[in-house]
Parts: structure tokens; C-alpha cells; sequence
């Protein structure tokens, strides 16, 4: 389980967990797929870091909602080229 908040690795203050649609374009199947992102966001306010970051277990969270999509794309893609 990912936890809500942690503290920035770069100032030590509290960062909240953030979530918000992104799309981008897969060549593989030719389309433009939506997801969600997860990342940090530093509450910080004299920022000596960026303003949002991401850790490797959100990283992967995000890359297998990007596959799930994937996945369900091309699946749609088969089911309209069956049309008996």
C-alpha cells in the first residue's frame, strides 16, 4: 500500500500523494491512451527541491496502469476485427 504522505527526500517537509489524468500517444497500437498519475507534492515553502517527485513504488503503480490500458486497447482492436 502506498502511503499518503511522506516527507520530501530533498527538504524533509511533508509531501502528499497527488493523483491526476495523463494521456500519451502508443505507437504500438496506434492511439492515445488516459491514465492516472500518482506523484508527490512538496508542502514546503521555501522550496530548496521541485515541486512534485515520484518513488519507485508509484512509478510502477502508474507503469502497470499505463499496461492495463494498453492491454484493454488492443483487446477492443480484436473484438472490432472479429465481426463475423
Amino acid at each position: 500500500m502506498i502511503e499518503q504522505q511522506i516527507r520530501c527526500p530533498m527538504c524533509g517537509t511533508k509531501a502528499r500523494l497527488e493523483e491526476y489524468e495523463n494521456d500519451m500517444y502508443i505507437d504500438r497500437i496506434k492511439k492515445r491512451i488516459k491514465f492516472k498519475m500518482i506523484s508527490y507534492s512538496c508542502d514546503g515553502k521555501n522550496r530548496s527541491c521541485f515541486d512534485s517527485f515520484t518513488t519507485t513504488e508509484s512509478d510502477t503503480i502508474v507503469v502497470n496502469r499505463i499496461n492495463k490500458e494498453i492491454r484493454s486497447e488492443q483487446r477492443k482492436s480484436k473484438i472490432k476485427k472479429y465481426v463475423p
